[in-house]
């Protein structure tokens, strides 16, 4: 029993207060380091879904002549889809909405995120495809909830195209404007 109490082994409260301190200090600088790397990885997801909905119009375009697919069940609104040649430009312009491009299935993202009063991902892909050369030129205008891409003739995008939501201050995301 004598032992017991002349144990003195332990910390002190200044000992305690001097680990929970360095601790805060870690705590602090691993968030303010991993903040924005996680804040680029979602930029460069949401620049992977746009690029992924530029191949899907464009894998639709490439269907589309083959009549394999038919739009008319999906184009019942016309801000999903829409159809313009220009003969004199030797250009026909496709657009898709991404709700469309997910509806027949092409653009693999559940179709739940574009319905709704206020859906989480709403945009369009206007494919433009020149008739002399068959190359292709793109629109895209998308956003979700943070994030949006607007404009660009590019076929991929990276995290650097990404801007927050509401800096586009003229959106088309739909095929009717």
């Amino acid at each position: 029993m004598k032992g017991i109490k002349n144990n003195k082994k332990g910390f002190t409260l200044i000992e305690l207060l001097a680990v929970i301190v360095v601790l805060a200090i870690v705590m602090v600088l691993a968030t303010t380091t991993v903040l924005p790397l996680m804040n680029d990885a979602k930029k460069n997801s949401f620049a992977i879904e746009a690029t992924d909905a530029i191949n899907a119009a464009t894998d639709l375009v490439t269907i589309l002549p083959l009549n394999t697919i038919s739009l008319d069940p999906y184009s019942s609104k016309p801000a999903d889809y829409n159809l313009t040649p220009n003969a004199a430009a030797g250009t026909r312009t496709y657009c898709f909405s991404l709700k469309l491009l997910a509806e027949v299935g092409i653009y693999k993202k559940d179709i739940s995120y574009f319905n709704g009063t206020t859906p989480e991902y709403e945009g369009r892909v206007k494919v433009i495809e020149n008739l002399n050369t068959n190359q292709y030129t793109y629109e895209l205008e998308m956003r979700n909830a943070n994030f949006e891409i607007t404009g660009g003739k590019t076929s991929s995008y990276t995290g650097k195209d990404v801007k927050p939501k509401g800096t586009n201050t003229n959106p088309k995301f739909a095929c009717n404007k």
